[in-house]
């Protein structure tokens, strides 16, 4: 749960979510680091909840208290690349959201109270992970990245041809260039963001 860090709460109430939001994905604030953790101080926490525990945490840079804020994101060494929020995948539902990182979900999971998982980056998707959708109508919900400047290639969509490969009946949320699901419904709120989905 997230502690009584005001510069925190500003951050994330500045982006639209809420405590609610906070709370249940358990948001936490390194001030104190245990002894080799001093990299992660001034890092907002982000568990990776299972129904077994915690099996990995990823620390994001907070603007104007990290002190250095690259890169983004850390990550505890040593671990696989995981399914954020795997665990709404055991709620009853027909519908399961897949976003491109940790506060995308939030923000859809916010908005629509639907099964909403995040792949933390265009290469860590598996294969394997397809079977953990099964049963579900899967919704892929892109950042609308501009091209790379080298490859050319949007990262977003790289990310939907992976996950397509595997789960060809997904459907794709199309958000405007530039945006992402929390930026897009910050900025059009709610409702914009509800009527993209191709359901």
């Amino acid at each position: 749960m997230l502690r009584d860090e005001p510069a925190v709460h500003e951050y994330l109430t500045g982006r639209g979510y809420n405590g609610v939001s906070a709370q249940y994905f358990n948001l936490g604030y390194v001030g104190e680091p245990y002894p080799g953790h001093e990299p992660y101080v001034g890092r907002m926490a982000i568990p990776y909840q299972t129904p077994t525990g915690i099996v990995q945490i990823k620390f994001r840079a907070i603007p104007g208290l990290t002190v250095d804020e690259k890169p983004k994101y850390l990550g505890l060494p040593g671990r696989p690349p995981l399914i954020y929020n795997a665990r709404d995948l055991l709620a009853a539902g027909e519908v399961a959201f897949i976003c491109e990182g940790e506060s995308d979900t939030w923000a859809v999971r916010q908005a629509t109270g639907l099964p909403t998982t995040g792949i933390p980056g265009v290469s860590t998707w598996r294969p394997y992970m397809a079977r953990c959708y099964a049963g579900f109508q899967v919704v892929i919900v892109p950042d609308a990245d501009p091209p790379n400047e080298q490859s050319g290639q949007r990262p977003g969509e790289q990310l939907v041809r992976a996950i397509l490969e595997d789960i060809p009946h997904a459907r794709v949320v199309r958000l405007p260039e530039g945006h992402d699901a929390s930026s897009f419904i910050a900025s059009d709120g709610v409702d914009a963001f509800t009527e993209r989905i191709p359901l």
